[in-house]
């Protein structure tokens, strides 16, 4: 049988967790921020996660706010889990600058002015800056269906409660089904659903639903 191990992400991982952060943005619509962000070719998409993630300011995108699973020494699946108050929005306009993105697409990696990109654009929920926001749940297609999702959530729950983390929240797609199940096995519960018909237009889901728990 097939082993898998749980580790905390490295700088080499950032190709994979480029890889992590579009299709996982992407959901269940296809359609997600970084492909609004970061218009043209996947290769430039890809390239400039990459960068970001490997980029030296910690920002909510860093390699070190990852964990991979891996399936006999082969990346399947990634996940990440950060502090809103450990990261604010400044960390990423360094890795940006660092990591020679174009000035163009800098506000929009940011979530600053008015790009499209970003929920806070549509809604807002209003989410502790202390919780533990989990992001970015990702298994490649092939490793899909082997419990690989729930080792990552959990390998990230218990170090967060090791920290003294109390809470937890993710958030995905309204009508994202498997990723809305695998959260509620790990303990999530819906609290929000935001919607609106200008976000449906962009992105092909009514809106998002806001799943939390306590640590």
């Amino acid at each position: 049988m097939a082993s898998v191990a749980c580790r905390d992400a490295v700088w080499g991982d950032a190709a994979f967790l480029a890889r992590a952060m579009q299709e996982a943005d992407r959901g269940h619509t296809g359609v997600g921020s970084w492909d609004i962000v970061f218009s043209g070719t996947e290769e430039r998409r890809l390239g400039a996660l990459a960068r970001l993630a490997g980029a030296g300011p910690r920002s909510h995108v860093h390699w070190s706010k990852f964990v991979v699973a891996e399936l006999d020494g082969r990346s399947a699946a990634a996940a990440a889990g950060y502090v809103p108050d450990e990261t604010p929005p400044r960390l990423l306009l360094e890795a940006a600058a660092e990591a020679q993105i174009e000035a163009s697409a800098r506000a929009g990696v940011a979530g600053e002015g008015e790009t499209g990109a970003w929920s806070h654009e549509y809604f807002a929920v209003e989410l502790s800056g202390d919780t533990l926001r989990v992001e970015w749940v990702y298994t490649a297609a092939e490793y899909r269906g082997r419990g690989i999702c729930a080792r990552l959530l959990t390998h990230l729950l218990d170090a967060a409660r090791k920290r003294g983390l109390t809470s937890a929240h993710v958030v995905t797609y309204i009508g994202n089904g498997p990723a809305i199940a695998a959260y509620c096995r790990a303990g999530f519960e819906p609290f929000a659903e935001c919607r609106h018909s200008d976000y449906e237009q962009r992105f092909h889901a009514p809106g998002l639903v806001f799943l939390r728990r306590a640590l």
